[in-house]
This record gives C-alpha cells, sequence and structure tokens, in this order.
C-alpha cells in the first residue's frame, strides 16, 4: 500500500471524539490486518495535508503506534510500520497460555448452560466464516470466542491486556490462511468448550495448550515464506 493510500484511509474518519485517538484506532487496525505493510513507510506531513489537520493529532497517532511496538521512529529518517518480531510473537503466545488457562479454570466453576450456548453459538458463525472463505471474519470470531470466556468470568479488563500483548501475534495471523487450517481451530475450540462443559480443569488446560500452540508451529513457515515482513531477531525453538 502507497503512502497516497494511507491517507485516503485516515481521511474516512468522520467520528465524533478526539482526532489523535481515532487517526491512532484506524492506522493501528490497518496495520494488525496487514493493509499496511511490515516495513512500509508513514508520513506526518502527509497524512496531515490529505486531512487538512495540523500535525499534532497525526503525531500523537504515531506516538501511541511506537508505545504499541507497531511503527518505529528514525530521526531523520522517518517512521515506518515495524516488522514482525519473532521474540515478541512467542513471548505474547506464552504470556496468553498462562493468562487463558487460568481464566478457563475459573469458567469450569462460573459459567452455566446459557453461557455454554453462547460459546456454541460462536463457534458456529465461525464455521459459517470458514465455509464462506472470509478469513478476517474467521478471526473475528476467534478473537471473539476467548473475549467472550473472560467476558463470561468476569475479567473482560483481563481480555484487554492480552489483546493489547498480542498485536503481532495477530499480525502473523492474517498472514496465515495459507497455512494454518481453519477447521483444526474450530475443532480446538470445540475441545474447550467441551472440557468447561465437563468441569473438567485437565482438559480445559491441555486445550487451551494445543490451541494455542498451534502459531508456534506455523511461525516458521510464515517467516520463511514472508522474509521481507520479519525482523531478523530470533530462532524459533522446536
Amino acid at each position: 500500500m502507497t503512502g497516497a493510500k494511507v491517507a485516503d484511509m485516515v481521511l474516512k474518519i468522520n467520528k465524533p471524539g478526539p482526532l489523535g485517538l481515532q487517526i491512532f484506532k484506524e492506522l493501528h487496525r490497518a496495520i494488525l490486518t496487514l493493509e499496511l505493510s511490515p516495513g512500509q513507510s508513514l508520513s506526518v506531513q502527509e497524512i496531515a495535508s490529505e486531512m487538512g489537520i495540523s500535525r499534532q493529532p497525526v503525531r500523537e497517532a504515531f506516538i501511541k503506534l511506537a508505545d504499541a511496538g507497531l511503527v518505529t521512529v528514525l530521526p531523520q529518517r522517518g517512521t515506518y510500520v515495524r516488522k514482525i518480531s519473532v521474540r515478541e510473537v512467542l513471548d505474547a503466545r506464552f504470556n496468553r497460555e498462562a493468562i487463558e488457562i487460568a481464566v478457563a479454570k475459573e469458567a469450569i466453576k462460573k459459567l452455566d448452560v446459557t453461557q455454554f450456548d453462547e460459546l456454541q453459538a460462536i463457534i458456529d458463525k465461525q464455521t459459517e466464516a470458514d465455509q464462506e472463505g472470509d478469513w478476517p471474519k474467521f478471526l473475528h470470531f476467534d478473537d471473539l470466542f476467548h473475549k467472550t470466556v473472560c467476558v463470561q468470568t468476569g475479567h473482560e479488563r483481563t481480555w484487554e491486556v492480552v489483546e493489547a500483548d498480542k498485536a503481532q501475534m495477530d499480525r502473523v495471523r492474517y498472514l496465515s490462511p495459507s497455512i494454518a487450517r481453519a477447521q483444526d481451530f474450530i475443532s480446538q475450540h470445540q475441545d474447550i468448550l467441551a472440557a468447561l462443559k465437563k468441569r473438567d480443569p485437565r482438559a480445559a488446560e491441555k486445550a487451551v495448550k494445543i490451541h494455542l500452540s498451534g502459531i508456534k508451529q506455523h511461525i516458521p513457515f510464515i517467516a520463511e515464506q514472508y522474509k521481507e515482513y520479519f525482523e531478523q531477531d530470533a530462532e524459533v525453538d522446536d
């Protein structure tokens, strides 16, 4: 995507609220979904000029993106969408596994039939997205399944922490439809739900671990296929 298209994308912003935050959210979404490619340059001046605004709210958005680890600001050289860090992907996966195992064990004690039905409905919608060949929609319902378990157990803030930490993981997921198998993800969600229904903490822990280990298996192939998108920061352990 070219710089001009970046500006065109940001020009779509027309909602009430702080302009800098809106620009941040739109660029954040575009980076995670790879509409903005790793390594692509971004221009404060260009976006500000196209929108007819001062550079300050755009700078604010860039600062937030840098704090989130999604852009790199190089003095006298410009701002670039940060390439994907294998090390950070694996760290986020490790952290997420620990959190979601704890949440699942709590869900076993708290959730009822109605909430189990809500989770099944999400899996059904994810299955429909797979049948439609809509990978972004599929990933939306994948996230919604995990978020809903957190919310159902009273840990909505916990999901916000997970979501903020997994930004690098999300970019890998958008690169993976040719490698990852959607049916595996759906089956793994069914296994997690089955463990919750059986009130079986060991089965729940095992199911969560299997589900979240997939990215570790796939990332060597993805990083090889898309070398230009990755930082050369670490080898993937077996």
